[in-house]
C-alpha cells in the first residue's frame, strides 16, 4: 500500500445573499498564493467573502466554490499586473 499525500482544501464559512451561511473550499496553492500577491490572509478571506456574496448560482452554473476560486484568480492575475 502506498502512502499518499493527504490534500486538504482550504474552507472558509462565507454567508449566501440571504445571510445563511456555507462552507466553500478552495485549493491550498490557490490561496498560498493570493496570500503572496494579495498581501495576507485577511485580505484573501476579505475576497472569498465578497464573492460568495456575489455569487448566484442561476447565472454562473457552476458550485460556489468554484465561483469563488475563478474570483480569486481574477485577483491575483490583477495584482500580479500591477
Amino acid at each position: 500500500m502506498s502512502n499518499k499525500t493527504t490534500y486538504t482544501y482550504k474552507l472558509f464559512r462565507v454567508k449566501h445573499q440571504d445571510g445563511k451561511s456555507t462552507t466553500v473550499s478552495v485549493d491550498p496553492v490557490l490561496v498560498t498564493a493570493a496570500v503572496k500577491a494579495l498581501g495576507d490572509s485577511k485580505e484573501v478571506g476579505k475576497v472569498v467573502r465578497e464573492a460568495s456574496i456575489r455569487y448566484a448560482k442561476d447565472i454562473e452554473l457552476c458550485s460556489r466554490s468554484r465561483y469563488v476560486s475563478r474570483q480569486l484568480m481574477e485577483r491575483i492575475s490583477a495584482a500580479q499586473k500591477a
